[in-house]
């Protein structure tokens, strides 16, 4: 981290930046890659689908709403009828 806040300082005071432009020897990097291993990362799992993707839910919760709806009807006329 010092050498990236060093960089940003020289590139701040208008300079190149000293650390960011190194040479790399290519050979060094090859070997590096010639000895490297790769590691199988498991892919994340989906997550599950939404409940609300489900048309039987939504059927569901419809003929619900509708029947509480109703029922709130019914409840009204029963208490109109009670004061006649």
């Amino acid at each position: 981290t010092e050498d990236m806040l060093e960089d940003l300082q020289t590139v701040r005071s208008g300079q190149p930046p000293k650390h960011a432009h190194q040479q790399v020897d290519l050979d060094v990097l090859s070997k590096l890659e010639n000895h490297s291993q790769t590691v199988d990362i498991d892919p994340l799992a989906a997550p599950p689908p939404s409940i609300w993707a489900d048309s039987k839910v939504i059927t569901v919760m419809a003929v619900a709403g509708i029947s509480v709806v109703l029922n709130l009807i019914l409840l009204a006329f029963m208490f109109a009828s009670r004061k006649s």
